[in-house]
């Protein structure tokens, strides 16, 4: 089971993630990143991904999903704090060019300044 919280702070929509994402969740989440999307204030979703353990194919297909809505948008989705194994899969499956994928401290870091 995967929990989440989320954090607005002005145009930044930061959904912390946590466990494992699978088929169940993502019912859930794509409901909450489409939520998040629509809202006229947000730019950039950020998704941290620190926390999870686990990503399945399910998993893989909404963050591609939620890419295309964003992109759709001119918003921005931003994946942070992926562990090498969750990184490894996206590098396997060629998408780690697609998404905007940053170190948890470079995010950290960019907030501050802004």
């Amino acid at each position: 089971m995967t929990k989440h919280g989320v954090l607005v702070q002005g145009d930044t929509a930061i959904c912390t993630l946590s466990g494992d994402l699978d088929l169940e969740e993502g019912a859930l989440l794509r409901k909450r990143f489409w939520d998040l999307i629509h809202q006229d204030s947000v730019k950039h979703l950020v998704v941290d991904l620190y926390k999870v353990t686990r990503l399945d194919p399910s998993a893989i297909s909404l963050l591609v999903s939620t890419q295309s809505v964003v992109t759709r948008r001119n918003c921005a989705l931003i994946l942070i704090g992926l562990h090498s194994h969750c990184r490894e899969l996206l590098e396997q499956t060629h998408l780690d060019d697609y998404f905007d994928i940053r170190d948890r401290g470079e995010f950290v870091e960019l907030q501050a300044e802004s």
